[in-house]
């Protein structure tokens, strides 16, 4: 025990020399702070007294004055904090300790260095302490230390600025590339040509929301996707189902890839043609990189944290699809909905950045859409917080003129999936045909249109 309290009393890591060094070179020449504004900040320095010296260089930085022995000491005395400083001769051995300002970059780092060390000592006393207490359950202690390392990695670990001359040439290799390439896409495809040649596929890095009112088949084109990804070119594929179980949505994916009437399947009233269908699909969707999670309500802690579990065990992950965002939890205290849901828009777009991949958000609109004659959505109408819109890069509507129609007989829909805004693209629609029994939207060819009107009898069972 007793070497345990010694260890305790041991003074955090710091270097004074390093602090009392930035703080000489700045007051040798004014310019130089300019190369660690960004590096370091007032609270990285260990002593307090260097800290207030700092925050103040930092205060008559921005406002554009003279920092000398003299103006410095009179903007102390102005907060009456010099003596807490040490005096105007602590102050003055600065000047005295640093030989030459040109070392201030490197001795900038060793104090940021030493910063960081200080916070990963405090996460993990904070965390020491709360596993003994044992007040909270264990998954939460994990997710609350993954997210405190995350915002302390966020926060110490940032990119510098790059010249175009740096940048140049790796844009004209992207260039070349697309020349090359001749049209191809730039991103995944989503298995319908219409919206590829709009989108030019589903771009690492996006967050593509697809929003639209209940029960138009918003999870339907999101799982449509996710299978045309994961069956057809092999890439994994992570699905966050929050309102549905993972049992029933693979139901889904099942009788939508084998175009068995999922109605009639939990009628029980399959036919014997359908069992040769329902078996290859199977054998498709089990070879399919598809990962489910149903965890009802997840926030974005939880789904950073299985994403990187998943991304561990599958490191060419392609698009990851939530549905739908707003069912979401914070997991943190906010005053109120708009801000939690602000709060994981943003965190869902970050994500999309971290793990350089696609995100297909969907979303639900509000019934304002209804109010208008034709209910055609508008950006407006996401439901509950404009940040979806700020943060997405491309927002895409699905709207069917039938909507809320009880026609039974209509057992297709010609549905348009409108874009209202890409970032790097353009605008507009894409007519596609939705098979309400086999929960599948299919692109508008003749071909498929005849084939459908043949094959009538196969799907028109049930009332759906």
């Amino acid at each position: 025990m007793k070497n345990k309290d010694l260890s305790l009393k041991k003074i955090p890591p710091n270097n004074a020399e390093a602090e009392k060094s930035v703080l000489g070179c700045i007051l040798l020449d004014n310019s130089s702070i300019i190369k660690i504004i960004g590096t370091i900040i007032p609270s990285d320095f260990y002593y307090s007294c260097n800290a207030k010296i700092f925050s103040t260089m930092l205060d008559m930085f921005d406002n554009n004055a003279v920092i000398d022995l003299v103006t410095l000491t009179e903007e102390i005395q102005k907060n009456g904090d010099v003596e807490s400083i040490g005096g105007t001769k602590y102050l003055m051995d600065l000047m005295e300790f640093t030989p030459t300002a040109t070392i201030i970059v490197h001795h900038a780092k060793i104090i940021k260095e030493k910063s960081t060390l200080r916070k990963l000592i405090a996460i993990s006393t904070q965390i020491n302490i709360e596993g003994h207490q044992e007040k909270t359950d264990a998954k939460e202690l994990l997710l609350k230390t993954e997210s405190l390392l995350s915002e302390l990695t966020e926060k110490e670990i940032k990119s510098d600025f790059q010249s175009t001359q740096d940048l140049i040439p790796d844009c004209f290799k992207m260039v070349e590339h697309i020349y090359e390439q001749k049209g191809a896409l730039t991103g995944l495809t989503t298995g319908f040509s219409d919206i590829d040649e709009l989108t030019s596929g589903l771009q690492k890095s996006d967050m593509v929301v697809i929003a639209a009112r209940p029960s138009v088949g918003k999870t339907s084109f999101g799982l449509n996707m996710a299978c045309n990804i994961a069956i057809k070119q092999n890439i994994p594929v992570a699905i966050f189902s929050i309102e549905t179980s993972k049992q029933q949505l693979t139901l889904r994916m099942l009788c939508s890839e084998a175009r068995v009437s999922s109605h009639a399947l939990k009628r029980g009233y399959l036919k014997e043609t359908d069992w040769p269908k329902l078996t290859l699909a199977a054998g498709s969707l089990a070879q399919a990189p598809i990962y489910i999670d149903d965890t009802a309500g997840i926030s974005p802690m939880e789904m950073r944290a299985k994403l990187k579990q998943l991304i561990a065990k599958q490191p060419n992950l392609g698009l990851v699809v939530i549905d739908y965002l707003q069912l979401m939890s914070s997991g943190i205290k906010k005053e109120n909905r708009q801000q939690e849901i602000t709060y994981i828009s943003s965190s869902a777009k970050a994500m999309a950045r971290e793990f350089d991949v696609p995100f297909i958000a969907i979303c639900q609109l509000n019934r304002s859409v209804e109010k208008r004659s034709p209910p055609i959505p508008m950006l407006s109408d996401l439901r509950e917080s404009g940040s979806i819109e700020q943060d997405s890069d491309v927002v895409a509507f699905l709207y069917r003129k039938d909507y809320g129609k009880q026609d039974q007989d209509n057992k297709t829909s010609v549905t348009e999936f409108i874009i209202g805004k890409q970032r790097n693209g353009p605008t507009g629609k894409v007519k596609l045909v939705f098979n309400k029994a086999f929960t599948r939207f299919e692109e508008m060819a003749p071909e498929w249109v005849e084939d459908q009107s043949q094959n009538k009898g196969d799907w028109q069972d049930g009332n759906y």
